[in-house]
């Protein structure tokens, strides 16, 4: 067996030889984006590279990223994000980053010189791959080292180690896996393609940053390879989650009910089988909830899983379990600290529970992962004014208005209704339900009755909006 072992330049080179080939390991130009010239410096260097004065934050343009000066490699995942970008004082996270480079580094030379390799680099021309070639076989001399050169154009070329050919660039990021199958299995580097997912591949990474494992590819190319791998669940849960991201409920409860027949133990595939199963109407709110919590029940304690936590802490949450719903999400926010999602819940669930201080430090948090929304300060105003600070909650409230965008929809108008009531704001409230009011459609008679209400309670009709 050859070794396969990515040289850069894009993520896909890393990423798809683990998809299709025999390991499942990691290596050091994983999810690194650099020239030929940067990889062929790295090794002159003999992977003494990466020094902290050689590294900096570059915010030119969005999402804000590392580079090394000296190499050029570029890191948009090796660092903790916030609210999307590195963070300006990333280094105080060095230590672990280099740690792990190190490491990395120990691991090629290790490779290259006890193991039978084939080395894939993306983006290179004759002449680069020419030097890189040299540089490595004057460092391992007598390494059973071979390369493979990939360009989306230019022309074929032939080395004294290796050969280029044309492969396309297709298919984002992570690349066209039907394609790159095709490729490896004509190089004869591989027998079998299609042997992982793509959340065993990203979701081990958990020293990366921003590797989101979800709708990475489209239907066609998932659907080759749950035809390649049908025994594999993982593409059928892969599959099942693009369907629900696409509001394909039926074919997402399809493809989820297949993988729990294969794997009916499986925490993740009861979950995901629970929620599409309730989007189309077969599964009651409280069916949904046993079904998560049974799941929760099936998950290893040595592994737990914080988007299981967190489903299972919005089930409970709908059905006004709220104690225990910020008890499973305490455990998810550990698990996932930057995931805008857990740290969400968890602030819902202490408004909930009455802990007004500590939901507003949750938003807060919220706030730095992701910005300002209209969600953030409608929960901002309701915590404000059951603190009884009715200024700062009309404040809140006010500035939700500045993030609804140019064309407000139903929900966010009735949201903004609802709120106003809340924090006794009649004629806000009133003027909110009447913008709601065309927009209402089936709930126009619910929206008449609000009205109705707040004329009541504030004591005077609503003028015509």
């Amino acid at each position: 067996m050859r070794h396969l072992i990515s040289l850069g330049e894009r993520c896909d080179v890393g990423f798809q030889l683990r998809m299709h080939g025999e390991e499942n390991v990691a290596h050091f130009f994983d999810w690194l984006a650099g020239s030929a010239a940067a990889a062929i410096k790295v090794f002159e260097a003999d992977f003494d590279v990466f020094h902290p004065d050689h590294l900096e934050l570059r915010t030119n343009v969005n999402p804000h990223y590392v580079r090394d000066r000296v190499t050029g490699i570029l890191f948009y995942h090796q660092f903790p994000l916030y609210n999307g970008n590195v963070s300006p004082d990333f280094l105080l996270n060095y230590d672990s980053f280099i740690q792990k480079f190190q490491y990395l580094a120990a691991r090629m030379r290790d490779y290259i010189r006890s193991k039978p390799v084939t080395l894939v680099r993306r983006g290179i021309n004759e002449e680069e791959a020419l030097r890189l070639e040299a540089v490595v076989l004057s460092q391992y001399p007598e390494a059973d080292v071979q390369f493979l050169y990939l360009n989306h154009k230019g022309d074929e070329f032939t080395t004294p180690r290796g050969h280029g050919r044309r492969l396309p660039q297709g298919g984002g990021s992570l690349g066209d896996p039907v394609a790159w199958a095709e490729m490896l299995l004509q190089e004869g580097l591989i027998k079998t393609p299609y042997r992982r997912a793509t959340a065993e591949i990203l979701g081990s990474h958990h020293d990366d940053y921003n590797l989101a494992t979800s709708n990475r590819f489209n239907e066609a190319q998932l659907l080759a390879a749950v035809t390649a791998n049908p025994e594999h669940v993982p593409y059928l849960l892969e599959l099942s989650k693009w369907y629900s991201s696409k509001g394909r409920h039926q074919e997402a409860a399809d493809s989820a009910l297949v993988a729990l027949i294969k794997a009916p133990r499986d925490p993740e595939v009861m979950a995901q089988s629970a929620l599409a199963q309730r989007r189309i109407g077969a599964f009651t709110p409280e069916e949904r909830l046993a079904a998560l919590l049974e799941a929760l029940d099936a998950m290893p304690a040595r592994k737990p899983n914080a988007n299981l936590l967190l489903e299972a802490s919005m089930a409970l949450s709908e059905a006004a379990r709220f104690a225990e719903a910020l008890a499973l999400v305490n455990q998810s926010a550990r698990l996932a600290p930057l995931d805008h999602r857990q740290v969400w819940q968890k602030a819902q669930c202490l408004f909930r529970t009455g802990e007004f201080v500590k939901a507003e430090y949750a938003l807060d948090a919220t706030l730095r992962l992701t910005g300002p929304t209209a969600s953030h300060y409608f929960l901002r105003a309701r915590i404000l004014h059951a603190q009884g600070r009715q200024a700062a909650a009309l404040q809140a409230a006010l500035t939700a208005q500045d993030y609804f965008g140019k064309s407000p929809g139903f929900t966010s108008w009735l949201n903004q209704a609802d709120l106003f009531m809340e924090i006794g704001e009649g004629a806000a409230a009133i003027g909110a339900y009447n913008a709601a009011l065309p927009l209402a459609g089936p709930h126009a008679g619910t929206v008449r009755k609000r009205i109705a209400t707040a004329e009541a309670r504030f004591g005077f009709a609503a003028a015509a909006e």
